[in-house]
């Protein structure tokens, strides 16, 4: 993400992956909410993904993994929205 190199922006990546998984994943034991860590989970992954995107990291080029950059800025937001809008609607 530092643009150093694509193998450190793709450790870096991973890792903050993980530190998503492990928020969403204690955030839906207090809630008792499945869908809620999940919707979290996709929410912070596509944040950390569009963080790449933004400082231009080299590790989409490096790894061939262009596609994932696309789907992060476009079909990625609007499942997130989708999800979120899904669960508004059943609150109510």
């Amino acid at each position: 993400m530092f643009v150093i190199d694509s193998m450190f922006d793709l450790k870096i990546t991973i890792a903050l992956l993980i530190i998503a998984l492990i928020i969403s994943i204690i955030s839906g034991i207090f809630k008792k909410n499945l869908y809620f860590a999940a919707v979290l989970f996709s929410v912070l992954a596509n944040v950390i993904f569009v963080l790449a995107i933004f400082v231009q990291s080299t590790m989409y080029d490096f790894y061939n993994i262009r596609w994932l950059m696309w789907v992060s800025i476009t079909a990625w937001p609007l499942l997130n929205i989708f999800l979120i809008l899904k669960k508004c609607k059943k609150s109510k």
